[in-house]
């Protein structure tokens, strides 16, 4: 999971038009950055949430530091964008909807800690 730190700021500072750009801008950099199998979607507001099927733990703490060294390198309409990312992983068994959750809800809570802790970083098993 990965939330855009202080993007409300950015609306009410340079306007929705503007807040919609860098959406865009960060979207296309994290797709960049990950496979073309991957998954990645707009989760909410400026929530993105990004699964990557068949990735090893340390291979997912060195692609998550990667999009967020891509997003503080953007500069949208001048302005400066970093996020904050939660990481989570595990294997979806029996429900596959419940396991999801499960897995979102953990990235969600690493999000969080991420923001907690300053913003601009990722938090994953160990953070």
């Amino acid at each position: 999971m990965l939330d855009l730190d202080h993007f409300k700021d950015i609306n009410d500072k340079h306007g929705r038009p503007t807040g919609d750009m860098a959406l865009r801008a960060v979207a296309r950099c994290i797709s960049s950055t990950v496979r073309t199998s991957d998954i990645v979607g707009r989760f909410g507001g400026e929530e993105f949430a990004v699964f990557l099927p068949e990735i090893q733990p340390d291979v997912l703490d060195m692609v998550a530091e990667k999009v967020r060294r891509c997003i503080e390198s953007l500069h949208p309409g001048g302005m400066h964008v970093t996020a904050s990312i939660g990481l989570a992983e595990g294997v979806i068994a029996g429900s596959p909807l419940a396991g999801l959750r499960a897995l979102i809800d953990k990235a969600d809570a690493r999000l969080y800690r991420a923001k907690e802790l300053g913003r601009n970083r990722v938090v994953g098993d160990v953070g």
